[in-house]
């Protein structure tokens, strides 16, 4: 049973120096006790004393106390308020290590950001074919979570909020906003899905901290979240030309998919889901796969009709004497024979859009593009190309597979241009 105390005058500095030498206790909440430590011809040391059942008690050391004219920090040396402050943060996180540990193994930010990779894993693999070792997102938490040990090893009942801000602030200087975006995306993800996976085991607030820890902490990676990621990824229609020229000098396969990735403003995800069947020459149409993203997920197989230029289709013309249900959009599969000796054996699908880096990367170089474009700029400007044509936005939306308020609030600037060039057409002739 708790013990009974009377609680001492330690509030004031004022008050604690009438005090005789040994420890004096209060108690601040149901079962926590604030001691104050005096020691002959020094300042005092606060510390914090809870019962842990079964007659027993821990306790544990705060800091100095505020006398003598010290300056309180709330860090090495405390006031009354602030040590009572810590003292209940203490014995909180000390009742949640205990009940961690009695309800089973303990769950560290390293067993969470596994599970997600386990399951981003199997997703990626049910997608894209067994043969995939793993996902993109397995290769940004292990470099840049897991690598980071005592992170990694922080059991997940006692992270807060400022470990979450520290361990974004000491991202590489060196990494773009975009991977730090998508980084923090697949960090977030993994830290939320385990604190619902194990809801009664952690402390009420487990949401509130991870979503206080992952707020921004960097002004480039904000931008990139409001939208100005897109500034510099829009292309003009000449520009686009080239890349596909391009494309075309460096590979056959790497040029169809460009060309299907310009004309329709799909996600790379998308086309790569594209058969045989989903070419319509006859109407110049391709049919492409919904996006995975959202509601519906792998049971999404609806499909919107794009046309195309019959350019289009000539290029796409030579791989489509395949079977239907053959996927579209293939490429060479090699294997290593011996040393750094690679030899074709046979054809495979595109898995994942790193899979182009390094031609996308020599189609740059060709036509003079800045290093921070990337392929998704095609989107980005197929999308702008429509509204610049006074499509109209639901249509826009509809036919790149995203919502309205998506097209309106990412690509404004060019909806009212446009809207004020329909709208000069239509000024009252009054002279």
């Amino acid at each position: 049973m708790a013990k009974t105390i009377t609680n001492a005058k330690t509030t004031t500095a004022n008050a604690r120096s009438k005090l005789a030498a040994g420890v004096h206790w209060r108690e601040v909440s149901k079962g926590v006790h604030l001691g104050y430590r005096v020691a002959a011809g020094k300042g005092g040391t606060w510390l914090v004393r809870f019962y842990k059942g079964a007659g027993k008690y821990s306790q544990s050391a705060i800091g100095a106390a505020d006398d003598n004219g010290v300056k309180a920090d709330g860090i090495n040396v405390f006031d009354y308020d602030q040590a009572a402050k810590k003292a209940v943060e203490i014995v909180n996180a000390a009742n949640a290590s205990a009940k961690a540990e009695a309800d089973g193994p303990l769950i560290t930010v390293a067993t969470a950001v596994e599970a997600y990779c386990v399951r981003r894993d199997e997703t990626t693999r049910a997608l894209k074919g067994r043969h995939v070792a793993s996902s993109d997102a397995r290769t940004r938490l292990t470099r840049d979570v897991l690598n980071n040990q005592k992170l990694a090893a922080t059991p997940f009942h006692s992270l807060t909020d400022d470990d979450l801000k520290s361990w974004q602030t000491g991202l590489p200087a060196t990494m773009k906003a975009t991977t730090i975006k998508r980084l923090r995306n697949d960090f977030r993800a993994a830290l939320n899905e385990t604190a619902k996976a194990h809801r009664k085991r952690l402390p009420a607030d487990i949401f509130t901290t991870i979503k206080s820890g992952m707020e921004l902490v960097n002004s480039t990676v904000a931008s990139v979240s409001n939208g100005d990621g897109r500034d510099g990824q829009i292309l003009p229609v000449e520009t686009i030309r080239k890349i596909v020229a391009a494309a075309k000098e460096i590979d056959a396969d790497f040029h169809r998919l460009i060309v299907v990735m310009a004309a329709t403003g799909a996600r790379f995800s998308q086309v790569t889901r594209m058969t045989v069947a989903d070419v319509d020459t006859a109407s110049h149409t391709l049919m492409v796969p919904e996006a995975r993203k959202g509601r519906g997920g792998l049971g999404k197989i609806g499909r919107t009709a794009r046309p195309v230029a019959p350019a289009v289709i000539e290029v796409l013309q030579p791989i489509l004497d395949r079977p239907r249900s053959t996927v579209l959009l293939e490429r060479d599969k090699y294997e290593r024979v011996k040393g750094l000796d690679w030899r074709k054996c046979g054809r495979q699908p595109w898995h994942m859009a790193s899979d182009l880096q390094a031609q996308w990367a020599d189609v740059r170089e060709r036509v003079g593009l800045e290093p921070h474009v990337v392929p998704y700029a095609l989107r980005h400007s197929s999308i702008t190309h429509q509204i610049q044509h006074h499509l109209p936005a639901m249509l826009v939306a509809k036919l790149h597979d995203t919502s309205v308020s998506m097209i309106e609030k990412n690509y404004a600037q060019y909806i009212v241009d446009a809207a004020t060039e329909i709208t000069r057409r239509a000024v009252m002739p009054i002279e």
